[in-house]
């Protein structure tokens, strides 16, 4: 569940970008583009977007 006002949680945005850094792959060739040392600040921006949807 997210927390108020949509924000991820830590817990969230650590699953999340862990998902990520095991699944590059899903980015397909663009991956190699990604600076790993972001995956967290990614998977917090998805996060937020995906509880904005949601609302």
């Amino acid at each position: 569940m997210m927390a108020r006002r949509n924000e991820p949680t830590k817990e969230q945005v650590e699953a999340a970008a862990g998902f990520l850094r095991d699944n590059l792959h899903l980015f397909g060739p663009q991956a190699c583009f990604l600076e790993t040392g972001h995956i967290d600040e990614i998977a917090y921006g998805m996060l937020r977007a995906a509880g904005k949807a949601a609302h």
